[in-house]
């Protein structure tokens, strides 16, 4: 199964919070957004320099980024770069674990990407942790616009 596939299986099953693991950050989103064109829903990606990219570009805070996700027409899938630099204040751990039956409730999903599994105690249980494997030969191809399978 495809990183995509099981991005849309896992939100499609109602979970709130998915984890990916990399450092490949254009690639995440790239699987993010096959995820959530599936549903037809809005992808809306975060970080602490852009705020929350078509949605709230002034939302750079992270709670105000939990809140415009939360303000925002379901279905919506929200990648989160370096929110796990985030979760670790309390403050914003203690907000994502409130959010959390909301956001499976009403279609929403959060989607962490770090290149490293970082989750305080709280929400450990919570999140689904997808580690993102290196592009196999057909990923390849297809960021390079041909087949290498087929040469």
């Amino acid at each position: 199964m495809s990183v995509s596939a099981e991005i849309a299986e896992l939100w499609g099953a109602g979970a709130p919070l998915l984890y990916l693991v990399t450092g490949e950050e254009e690639r995440a989103v790239a699987l993010c957004r096959a995820a959530a064109e599936g549903f037809d829903a809005r992808l809306a990606v975060w970080s602490a320099r852009r705020g929350v990219e078509r949605l709230a570009p002034a939302a750079r805070d992270p709670l105000a980024a939990l809140e415009a996700v939360l303000a925002a027409p379901a279905p919506v899938l929200a990648v989160l770069l370096d929110f796990h630099l985030a979760l670790r204040d309390p403050a914003v751990a203690r907000a994502v674990r409130d959010a959390l039956p909301r956001l499976g409730a009403e279609g929403r999903c959060l989607a962490v990407v770090a290149p490293r599994l970082e989750l305080p105690d709280g929400l450990a249980g919570d999140a689904a942790v997808l580690r993102v494997p290196l592009p196999d030969a057909g990923d390849l191809a297809y960021l390079a616009g041909f087949d290498l399978v087929h040469t």
